[in-house]
């Protein structure tokens, strides 16, 4: 099923109520309901009649210490695919239960008399374990069922917790047969169900309250107010979700991507509870930033399989990843620098206390990350060698934002850590440092290790490429694709000859230093983060935004990756267009892309919107023939962004080639790997694009 079916709808006969939050969606084979009030927060998925999705399945997804239940459903007799299990409309609604029982309720319709399959109760992890794991179980995560009535049945499951506990009923007006939890027969008809837990329900920051006054018609405006709804679902004043259903808590990456872009937008209480939610979850040791969160249940599992039962729900911290930790300081100096919203705040917002953090401050917690970032950039500042760049840690296959071994060629330093994400984090402690919020003897030092990261390390991933074979290879690349040249041959950026690249940027080192040759989207990064870019990476990323597979740019999208150039072919095979990080299209990294280049251009008006706390204009923006280049393809990237309004906030699709129109079609990944991944119906980096408005200067 195509990914354009990613159309949402408000509930019909929305929620009386102002606080009361509704929302449908249609996405890859599911139809997700998003509900919150201010006694629970849950999404449902229902797959639907014409899903090419064997099994009927039902998921229920609660913020809530990351909790779900799910259940599949196959009929007692007959085809599978007859069988539907449908919402009732304007039939949800929130409930609370004695012992601080909360939860969701509603109406579904089963189409004919069908049996459980098999249900999974406790949390979100548990539920993907099943799901992405090959059908794994946790036998000691079974639940008990209970039968109160003929026609009522309940699965309840203990949390490791034992203060904790789900409950999952089913009521209809016929008889409901049971024998023990190996057998439940379920008549045709209409149910009642009811899933609750005590686990305690975050705090929601509604639509009203999410953006800032002069954005406050995003929430409103027709186009974009069901979009703004389901940022408003993933935002809590606790933490920012990063998608649903799969991930209903804290991931650190993308809480920061996302605010980096969305922060303009937002209001400062939305801003502060992410920019919090990172600091609480610092590593108070060595500054570390935490990538995820794994709570509840699955905390008391984790901790139980690390002989630490008596540690019980304590929450288990990842910290694997390395980008994480360089992301949080530029997005704090943008907001107490660079937006007015941010003015006047550091004060209040750092002398906080953290809850989950032994108690410590946020400017002690920022400190940690500071001392952190100093430490880890010193080496190459005072020795720029490729061996003391930031690479993967030892034994982690992954550590950037393409989480994944293949992802980055099974390199180990990555492009944008490196040329990107390290000098801006020094930059924002020169400019942190300058305005005396941190330590201002550390501007000095942070400047002139910037200074090196940005001469110096990219200089490293540079790949110098010769004509002769650059044209070769990207005639044996067109074949091997199954594509045309006159994708490119005849495009307006390259007139009617072949154009390739003289220079790409690797994607990444080997642990050698040598480049992995894979053209990538990856300097989006340098065009948001950095202020100080050289004409040769504006340059590039011109040249880069070209026609795919000369560059990066297909009328159904921007690519995140293009091997066409790579000398170790192998990557031809690592790189498809089925590939979760391959010749693919992430929406956030089309929107970051975007910012980017205007922020890039605001540079040379000025603006304050660039965050640049420097008078200087860059030496570029004088050479008004790369101006008008960069504005070119800034305005080409928008007209393919809003031709394909179905992807607009879809997290990730492909494409497939047609022959007959010469042009590339929107494809869900998993009509080409049927076994791949589950996709999110939404992702909050996924709606990074509603920060963003198509420059007047674009016809």
């Amino acid at each position: 099923m195509l990914i354009s079916s990613l159309v949402a709808t408000a509930l019909v006969g929305a929620a009386a109520a102002q606080d009361i939050l509704t929302t449908q969606l249609s996405f890859s084979g599911y139809t997700n309901y998003l509900y919150r009030d201010d006694v629970t927060s849950s999404q449902l998925l229902f797959t639907e009649a014409n899903s090419t999705n064997v099994r009927t399945r039902f998921i229920a997804a609660f913020p809530a210490g990351n909790s779900g239940a799910m259940a599949y459903f196959k009929p007692s007799t007959g085809n599978t695919s007859a069988l539907t299990l449908s919402l009732v409309d304007n039939s949800l609604k929130s409930v609370q239960y004695d012992c601080n029982q909360t939860g969701i309720t509603g109406q579904w319709q089963l189409s004919q008399n069908a049996e459980l399959d098999l249900a999974v109760l406790g949390s979100v992890r548990a539920l993907r374990d099943y799901v992405e794991g090959g059908g794994i179980l946790h036998p000691e995560m079974n639940y008990t069922l209970l039968q109160s009535s003929n026609n009522s049945v309940t699965l309840y499951r203990n949390f490791f917790n034992d203060s904790i506990a789900m409950n999952f009923t089913m009521t209809t007006d016929k008889q409901i047969q049971s024998s023990g939890n190996t057998s439940i027969a379920l008549p045709a008809g209409t149910y009642q169900f009811t899933i609750t837990l005590n686990e305690t329900t975050l705090e929601g920051i509604p639509p009203a309250t999410l953006l800032n006054q002069q954005n406050e018609t995003i929430a409103t405006n027709s186009s974009t107010s069901d979009s703004t709804k389901m940022v408003s679902f993933l935002s809590y004043s606790e933490k920012l979700l990063a998608g649903g259903w799969r991930f209903l808590t804290y991931f650190g990456r993308d809480t920061l991507i996302s605010l980096r872009i969305l922060m303009p937008i937002l209001s400062s209480d939305t801003i502060e509870a992410a920019l919090g939610a990172v600091l609480e979850r610092t590593n108070i040791t060595d500054g570390e930033l935490c990538h995820e969160e794994t709570i509840g249940d699955y905390a008391s599992w984790v901790n139980m399989q690390n002989g630490q039962a008596d540690l019980g729900s304590k929450p288990f911290y990842d910290y694997k990843m390395i980008d994480t930790n360089f992301e949080f300081l530029p997005a704090l100096a943008y907001y107490l620098l660079g937006l007015p919203s941010g003015s006047g705040r550091a004060t209040p917002f750092l002398s906080k206390t953290a809850s989950l953090a032994n108690n410590m401050t946020y400017k002690d917690l920022l400190q940690k990350n500071v001392d952190l970032v100093m430490n880890q950039s010193s080496s190459f500042a005072q020795n720029p060698t490729a061996d003391n760049l930031i690479h993967l840690k030892d034994g982690v296959p992954v550590g950037n934002w393409r989480d994944s071994n293949p992802g980055i060629g099974y390199g180990r330093i990555p492009f944008d850590v490196n040329t990107a994400l390290v000098p801006g984090c020094l930059r924002a402690i020169q400019k942190l440092a300058e305005a005396s919020i941190l330590n201002s003897t550390l501007s000095q030092t942070a400047a002139s290790y910037a200074n090196v990261w940005e001469s110096k390390s990219l200089p490293l991933f540079s790949v110098p490429l010769n004509s002769t074979y650059a044209e070769q290879t990207l005639s044996d690349y067109t074949a091997y694709a199954n594509l045309t040249s006159d994708l490119y041959m005849n495009s307006s950026a390259s007139g009617n000859s072949t154009s390739p690249p003289s220079e790409i940027y690797a994607l990444s080192l080997m642990e050698d230093a040598s480049p992995v040759q894979t053209m990538n989207s990856d300097f989006s990064f340098n065009l948001m983060y950095n202020d100080n870019l050289t004409a040769e990476l504006l340059e590039y990323s011109v040249n880069a935004l070209r026609p795919f597979p000369e560059g990066l740019l297909t009328n159904v999208g921007l690519l995140i990756a293009n091997p066409a150039y790579d000398s170790n072919r192998t990557n031809w095979e690592v790189f498809t267009r089925a590939a979760y990080h391959g010749t693919c299209v992430w929406g956030f990294q089309q929107s970051m892309m975007v910012a980017g280049l205007g922020r890039q251009l605001d540079l040379c008006n000025g603006s304050s919107g660039s965050s640049n706390t420097s008078t200087t204009t860059p030496i570029w923006c004088s050479n008004s023939t790369l101006v008008s280049n960069i504005k070119s393809a800034q305005c080409t990237l928008w007209d393919i962004i809003l031709s394909n309004p179905a992807v607009e906030f879809a997290e990730t699709w492909t494409w497939t080639f047609d022959n007959s129109t010469k042009s590339f079609v929107v494809t869900d990944p998993a009509a080409l790997t049927p076994d791949s991944t589950e996709a999110d119906a939404i992702q909050l980096w996924s709606f990074t694009l509603l920060a963003q408005d198509k420059p007047s200067y674009c016809s």
